[in-house]
């Protein structure tokens, strides 16, 4: 690498497809994302949840490419995870493990989906229908 004509940095030559660069040459948010792997995310998942955990592990043996792939869903999810209250959050993953559904936009949907059931509930609750008792008038009373 040159900056000015002056040779600031070199690599060694990698053969094939691959990238080379040393890792005191890149900035430290990209060594962090660089450490990252299967293990990094399925153990941060294992401190919030042993559902999650399973998520994630159904997760990356779901399908047959890299596990990069997966590191953004990944974060996506475990973000998901702090905002959300923790029943919604398991019940939404077993939801979505039941479907082989492992995408952050299906749990979100699902999310979706238990909060607007909740929410109409709570409101059944805030106007309950009134009992039968001696104080209303029924049917009858209107003839």
């Amino acid at each position: 690498m040159y900056l000015k004509g002056k040779r600031i940095a070199t690599h060694p030559r990698v053969e094939g497809f691959g990238y080379s660069m040393l890792e005191e040459h890149t900035a430290s948010h990209s060594n962090a994302y660089n450490k990252r792997s299967v293990a990094y995310y399925t153990e941060r998942a294992g401190e919030k949840s042993a559902v999650l955990r399973e998520f994630f592990t159904l997760m990356f043996a779901s399908q047959n490419v890299p596990p990069e792939f997966f590191y953004n869903r990944c974060d996506g999810l475990l973000r998901l995870q702090r905002i959300i209250p923790a029943a919604e959050m398991e019940k939404a993953c077993r939801i979505a493990m039941e479907h082989k559904q492992y995408t952050y936009k299906f749990v979100e949907r699902v999310l979706r989906n238990i909060q607007a059931f909740i929410e109409e509930e709570n409101a059944i609750k805030k106007n309950p229908e009134p009992d039968n008792h001696e104080n209303i008038r029924g049917a009858a009373y209107y003839q």
